[in-house]
């Protein structure tokens, strides 16, 4: 798949393209990882995800700020804080550290 986007699982990286290829007719709504079983949803694969409101996945200064704020009081109720991350969401580590 030389210049085009790498079709990859969302959560382990395993390259989704051969489940691609074998479509014929039309393409599923959902898909699973042959490699970790993760079911997802296929436009997960072809747009990664994007928590809005989480810091780790901010674009730019001021709405990194904001989102910062945002996802501090977000931990005071870790209930619907939990309950917003999901398995697919891209792992941030540094951004979540700072």
């Amino acid at each position: 798949m030389s210049g085009e986007a790498r079709l990859a699982c969302p959560r382990c990286g395993y390259d989704q393209a051969g489940a691609v290829g074998a479509w014929r007719e039309s393409c599923p709504v959902e898909g699973r990882c042959s490699e970790c079983g993760l079911e997802f949803l296929w436009r997960d694969v072809f747009v990664p995800p994007r928590l809005v409101g989480f810091v780790e996945h901010a674009v730019g200064r001021w709405q990194w700020v904001m989102w910062g704020v945002r996802t501090f009081a977000g931990v005071w109720l870790p209930r619907r804080f939990w309950g917003r991350v999901k398995l697919e969401l891209p792992l941030r580590v540094g951004r979540a550290a700072v």
